[in-house]
C-alpha cells in the first residue's frame, strides 16, 4: 500500500512528533484515511496542537483542526512510478 507522510511545521520553537502511515489507494471522496497524533512539549497554550493542510495544493485533503483527522477530498490515485503523497500539515 502507497505512504503517506505528514509532518508539522512548529510555530513555538518545539517540534511536534508525527507517524508515518499508510492508506489504501482508490479512497473514495470523504474518506477518512487517519488521524494525525501530534505532541508538543510545550506547556499551556503553546502546547495545544491544532491542525491543518499547508500541502499538497489543489484541495485532496483536509484535516479536522482539532482532532487531526485526514480526509480524502477526491478520489485517491496515485502515480504507480511514484506512489507517495507529502502531505505537509500544522
Amino acid at each position: 500500500a502507497p505512504q503517506q507522510y505528514s509532518a508539522l511545521v512548529p510555530t513555538n520553537g518545539s517540534l511536534a512528533v508525527f507517524a508515518q502511515v499508510s492508506i489504501l489507494e482508490h479512497a473514495a471522496a470523504g474518506t477518512p484515511l487517519f488521524t494525525v497524533r501530534a505532541t508538543d512539549r510545550d506547556s499551556g497554550d503553546n502546547g495545544r496542537v491544532s491542525y491543518r493542510v499547508l500541502s499538497p495544493v489543489g484541495g485532496a485533503f483536509h484535516i479536522h483542526p482539532d482532532n487531526g483527522t485526514l480526509f480524502a477530498n477526491k478520489l485517491v490515485e496515485l502515480d504507480p512510478q511514484s506512489p507517495l503523497v507529502d502531505v505537509l500539515v500544522e
